[in-house]
């Protein structure tokens, strides 16, 4: 599926984290199950919709969706679920949760589009940088294939820049068949030449309860 209008729109992801005010937390939960996510899986375009919980790092919360371009954003069919046509659960949800950043962001390079491409990661290492020049992105990129050339237990590691952010905002996506935590990785190889690292977390997918 695809909303694109133009052959070089390039695949993107919304990335959401936040966490949930005290004794809100169930709330939130039924909320993205029962509402949130499956309206945005009815967007055409929408190739993922997954939730994460965070084992290192906060915000405790984070949604990821892998999206056709950032174009998808953009469709009536989106907009017709946002911003001023939230439902009322939506704006009383969304106005207790803490820490809530929203990040649009394409794809550097090239590869898999989406997540879980390579196989179903057990954590998933998210690295924000800021501040990073335009002509050290390219290079950045390469590195972060370079570590998952070289290390076997990463299933796929991507860097994708944020377009409704400051300059030089970037994010790398870095897929793990096994349980890692963040003392276990090469910072110096997933490190910008300018620029730094302003977020470093480690999660696990979120799985609803049964009970």
């Amino acid at each position: 599926m695809t909303t694109s209008n133009s052959t070089d729109a390039r695949p993107g992801i919304l990335l959401v984290t936040l966490d949930a005010a005290e004794g809100e937390e169930q709330e939130l939960h039924d909320w993205y199950d029962f509402e949130h996510i499956p309206e945005r899986a009815s967007v055409e375009g929408f190739k993922t919709l997954q939730r994460y919980v965070c084992l290192e790092g906060w915000p405790r919360l984070m949604a990821l969706y892998d999206l056709d371009s950032l174009q998808v954003l953009e469709s009536k069919a989106y907009q017709a679920i946002v911003g001023e046509n939230y439902t009322p659960w939506s704006k009383r949800v969304i106005g207790k949760v803490r820490g809530w950043m929203r990040s649009e962001a394409e794809l550097v390079g090239t590869g898999p589009a989406c997540t879980g491409a390579a196989g179903a990661p057990l954590r998933l290492l998210v690295v924000g940088y800021r501040d990073v020049q335009e002509n050290d992105v390219a290079r950045l990129a390469e590195k972060i294939k370079i570590c998952q050339v070289e290390n076997s237990e990463i299933l796929q590691a991507r860097l994708f820049r944020a377009t409704n952010t400051a300059e030089g905002r970037l994010y790398a996506l870095v897929e793990l068949s096994v349980p890692r935590s963040l003392a276990d990785f090469d910072w110096k190889a997933l490190t910008p030449h300018s620029g730094s690292i302003d977020i470093a977390n480690i999660y696990t997918r979120y799985w609803r309860s049964q009970s």
